[in-house]
Formats: structure tokens, C-alpha cells, sequence
């Protein structure tokens, strides 16, 4: 994996040839059993952090130099902490946590500003834990721009589905409620949902997805910025069926595009994907597209069985780049035989363990026209096996650029695992290369799935050990 396939091509390509600078942050004390972190981007001229250690939450700031220069404590979060997310538009963090208080969940928001000062908790909706339907928790989503915040928890009502959703500023001001009973108690919403910089929503709603991750009724509901509730918007199916269906709106176009992939049967291998899209100021729905595709990766399969969608990623030109990963897991038994000092006669105990194994392999891309067509497609060929971790060092993290993606992930078959990178340019030629890390980072599991890029040549990603934790910047 290590052979570099040069291909020329323009400024990015040059930068990434030539090599990359890499800064560790300082470590801090973190247990992977009991703790949180996460990557939330860049605020000002400095980048920032989530840390949860010992019941106690804070953000982590770092200069240019990638040194530590403040630390802000969210002391409300010290509570029942359920779940936590963060969007920043540059010039403030929004946070968006969901504490749990006797039998009710609370989602609070606050803010902080470049110079550390948060805003007092606000609380915005609050549901009993026993009247959510199919999740725990709130969703929240963010506009392109991070200007704009909807939160939603879809609740028991009776024999209906029903939908309680704000809308907020970019002052974390609510600017839209919507509370709106469906007819139909078999539906459920998936967490693939849009808003757009403008306020317009988007969610999708189907009946609970099936074998191969079907999807029975695909509908979709939208509702403008002005409007307080959603409506149905029409969706050419052709007598076939959806699955891992995403929604996303292209602000520059003024389009909202629905896409996944489509089978022919429930219960078969998905046979392409599928993607429409509507004009946002007339709701105009255009052509439909179902491109089929046959993928050939290293165990022989000529299916995209295993494909999960992962990112999305909206053209200049306009149209679309899906990006897929091939990913399963499944359950196996070790069976080891103990030591036994008893006679030969005697029979000699197992010892029997479940493990989980999680398998993340190629990543499949392709490339469409505005016009739905496909461009190009192209593959990234790696196998990553790990078991009882939940695949937090698999997977991937991106790091975007108008001439092309460089995707990272560590390539495990080795004896030490190498983080490595795939250039794949604006025509879809691809380069492979393996990071230069430095000796500092021989003792720390890197974590690429857990990265987030903050600005047209930085990426952030998460590493560990066993009591530690600490943020790795690579410049290009």
C-alpha cells in the first residue's frame, strides 16, 4: 500500500506529494469506558474541543500553534447528561444538550462566544422519557452555514405520530414551532433529515425499515421557512422500494435532493441508487434517476449488499458526490481450553466468549451530474476487522478541497497500524500514500472517523491510550 501512483494534478496534489505537517495537542486524562470527546471546528483563530471527564464537561481551546489557551467548563451539563452536540458558524459554539431530570428529558441550548463567555442555558422542549417512539432523545440538525438549528422529537399520540419541532437563529432564537399530528401509527422518522440556511425543513418518514434495510412507504415532508407545518411532497418510485435514504439541501441551486439506494424486491440486494430533487421556491419535484451500479470488491461480490451511504458531498457545478462504505458486523464464539492439572480420564472444561467483530471495508464513491447522471465512480480498497470496540478506529474521516478529497484511515494489516491517505482529484483519479505521523504518535490509536476539517487545508482528529486523550492537527 505503500506505492505512490502520481498523477499531477493541480496545487492540492503537489501539497499532498510533498508531505503534510502534523501537531499533537497535550494529553489529557480520559478513560474510554466512562468519558466523551469530539472535534466541534474552528471559532475565530482557534479550534476547539469537546472533553466529558469524570461527570465533568468543558471545551478546550487551541491557538494556531495548536496549544492549549483556555478551557471553558459547562458546568449545567454535570447532571444526567443524555446526549450532547455542538455547530459552529466561526464567530459562536451552539451547544445543544439533552439532561435528564426524574422521567422528563430537557433540551438546553447555550452559547459561547470567541472570547469564552457563555450565554445562560435556555431550555427549549422537554418530553417524557416514556412518550418518544422510536429513539431516547431529541434530533438536531444544522443548517450548511451553522446559522440555523431545528431540534424535533417525534412522540406517542395515541394512535398517531406526533411532531413537536423548533426552529432556532443563529442567536439560538426560536423562530419556528411546529407541533402536527400524522394519521398513520406504523410510521417513523428517520434521523436523515435537512434545513436549510433559509429555515426550510425536510424529513423523511417510513414504515420501519426491513430486511436489507428497506424501506416501505418512503415519504417525504418539507416545510418552508414561513410555514408552521410540513406537507407531502410527491416522490416518483417506479414500483420499487428505498433504503438508506438521505435528504439535502444545495443552497447555491436552490434545490433539495432526495437520494439512496433502491431495490427491486423487499428482501433483495439493493440494485443502484436513487435520487430526485425539487425546486425550493416553486417545490417542484424534477427527474427522477435509479443508476444501477455492479461494484467489485476484493471478496468477490459484484452486489453493493454491505454499502451503507456515510457522506454526501453537493458539487459547485451542482449534482452530487454519495459516498458509500462497505460495512457489516457479526457475533462469533472463542472457545479456549482451560489448563487442568486432572488425569486424562477427566473432562477438561471450555472456556466460551462472545465477541462482536466490526468490519469496515472498501469506500465506494460516485460522482453524478446535476442532471442526475453518473459522472464517475471510483473505489478506495482497505479491510478493517476489530472486535468489542464499535469500529471507532475503523471508518474514515475526510478532508475536502474544490480540486478534490483526501479521505484518511488507518490501515490495520500490518503490524503496526499506519494512517494512511487517498487523493481522489475532481475527475476521479486516485493517489495513495501513506501519512508521515512522527514518532510522537507511536503510542496513540488515531481515530479518522472522529475527524473534522476546519478550513480548506486543516483537519482535526481525536487519539488515545489507555488513560489519555489527546487532538491531532495535520496541516496540508
Amino acid at each position: 500500500m505503500k506505492k505512490l501512483f502520481c498523477i499531477g494534478y493541480f496545487c492540492l496534489l503537489s501539497l499532498w506529494v510533498l508531505g503534510q505537517k502534523t501537531v499533537l495537542s497535550e494529553k489529557e486524562s480520559f478513560s474510554m469506558n466512562n468519558d466523551d470527546f469530539g472535534v466541534i471546528g474552528k471559532i475565530g483563530s482557534m479550534s476547539a474541543v469537546y472533553r466529558r471527564h469524570a461527570g465533568e464537561s468543558e471545551i478546550l481551546f487551541y491557538n494556531e500553534a495548536f496549544q492549549k489557551v483556555k478551557t471553558i467548563p459547562l458546568s449545567w451539563m454535570n447532571e444526567e447528561l443524555n446526549a450532547v452536540s455542538f455547530a459552529t458558524d466561526g464567530e459562536h459554539i451552539s451547544i445543544f444538550s439533552q439532561l435528564k431530570e426524574q422521567k422528563k428529558l430537557n433540551l438546553f441550548t447555550a452559547q459561547v462566544n470567541q472570547s469564552g463567555e457563555v450565554t445562560n442555558p435556555q431550555m427549549i422542549l422537554s418530553v417524557l422519557m416514556s412518550d418518544f417512539r422510536e429513539r431516547d432523545g431529541f434530533t438536531v440538525v444544522s443548517s450548511e452555514n451553522r446559522k440555523k438549528h431545528m431540534v424535533f422529537a417525534d412522540i406517542r399520540a395515541s394512535k398517531n405520530l406526533a411532531l413537536q419541532l423548533v426552529v432556532l437563529d443563529e442567536y439560538l432564537q426560536e423562530t419556528k414551532r411546529v407541533e402536527q399530528l400524522f394519521n398513520d401509527a406504523t410510521l417513523v422518522i428517520s434521523n436523515e433529515t435537512a434545513l436549510s440556511n433559509n429555515g426550510d425543513a425536510a424529513l423523511i418518514f417510513s414504515e420501519r425499515p426491513g430486511p436489507r434495510r428497506t424501506m416501505n412507504d418512503v415519504q417525504l415532508f418539507t416545510c418552508t421557512n414561513n410555514a408552521t407545518e410540513f406537507v407531502k411532497a410527491p416522490l416518483e418510485l417506479n414500483d420499487k422500494m428505498l433504503g438508506d435514504v438521505h435528504v439535502a439541501y444545495d443552497n447555491a441551486h436552490e434545490l433539495l435532493y432526495l437520494f439512496g439506494f433502491y431495490f427491486e424486491h423487499k428482501g433483495n440486494n439493493a440494485k443502484g441508487i436513487y435520487q430526485t430533487s425539487f425546486e425550493t421556491t416553486t417545490n417542484r419535484a424534477l427527474t427522477p434517476f435509479f443508476t444501477p451500479m455492479v461494484l467489485q470488491i476484493t471478496k468477490g461480490q459484484t452486489d453493493l449488499k454491505d454499502l451503507k451511504i456515510r457522506n454526501y458531498s453537493l458539487k459547485k457545478s451542482g449534482g452530487l458526490e454519495i459516498i458509500t462504505e462497505s460495512f457489516f458486523q457479526q457475533m462469533r464464539t472463542i472457545t479456549s481450553v482451560s489448563p487442568s492439572l486432572s488425569g486424562s480420564m477427566m473432562n477438561i472444561p471450555d472456556n466460551n466468549r462472545t465477541v462482536t467483530e466490526f468490519n469496515y471495508e472498501e469506500i465506494a464513491i460516485f460522482n453524478f451530474k446535476q442532471n442526475g447522471s453518473l459522472l464517475w465512480s471510483q473505489t478506495i480498497l482497505k479491510d478493517q476487522q476489530t472486535t468489542d470496540d464499535n469500529g471507532i478506529y475503523s471508518s474514515y474521516g475526510i478532508m475536502e478541497n474544490p480540486k478534490g478529497k483526501v479521505y484518511l484511515f488507518n490501515d490495520m494489516n500490518s503490524r503496526t497500524t499506519r494512517l494512511m491517505g487517498a487523493y481522489i482529484n475532481a475527475k476521479g483519479a486516485i493517489t495513495l500514500k501513506e501519512m508521515q505521523t512522527g514518532e510522537e504518535l507511536e503510542s496513540w490509536d488515531i481515530m479518522p472517523r472522529s475527524a473534522v476539517q476546519l478550513n480548506a487545508r486543516e483537519i482535526v482528529m481525536p487519539c488515545v491510550t489507555k488513560s489519555y486523550l489527546c487532538f491531532l492537527k495535520i496541516t496540508f
